[in-house]
């Protein structure tokens, strides 16, 4: 009678009651069983996390040209626009990003856009694509 206790009552029967857990007993039974899942779905999200960033750092690179500043509509891209003498003048710039992020119209390199025009406005950070010049 390990988890039961016997009782005598006022007219001298034995009764037997179930002794019952305490909460923290409960919790203290439960607790590796907690842990052990929370670490084990924590490392699978840690194993997808660093494949998916190894996957990235292998994948191919491509060259786009990204705005610095905004644009307005209209302009003609001279050289003097496009590659300017000081830095403080800079209004695009070539970029890399992966492969797999390009849309495959972005203009590649800043010597392509000399003498083309832009037929919107186009905004600081936004990357060009020839759909934007003509």
């Amino acid at each position: 009678m390990n988890n039961q206790t016997v009782q005598n009552n006022e007219q001298g029967a034995a009764v037997v009651k179930a002794k019952t857990y305490k909460p923290f007993a409960l919790y203290m039974l439960l607790l590796p069983f907690m842990a052990s899942s929370g670490f084990l779905a924590g490392k699978e999200i840690a194993q997808g996390e660093y494949n998916s960033q190894k996957m990235e750092k292998i994948s191919k690179q491509v060259r786009v040209v990204k705005l610095k500043v905004d644009v307005p509509p209209a302009v003609v891209l001279t050289e003097a626009v496009v590659m300017p003498a000081q830095k403080a003048d800079v209004v695009f710039e070539e970029v890399d990003i992966f492969a797999n992020r390009a849309i495959g119209d972005e203009v590649t390199s800043l010597k392509s856009i000399v003498g083309k025009k832009t037929k919107y406005g186009l905004n600081k950070g936004q990357v060009l694509v020839q759909r934007d010049l003509e």
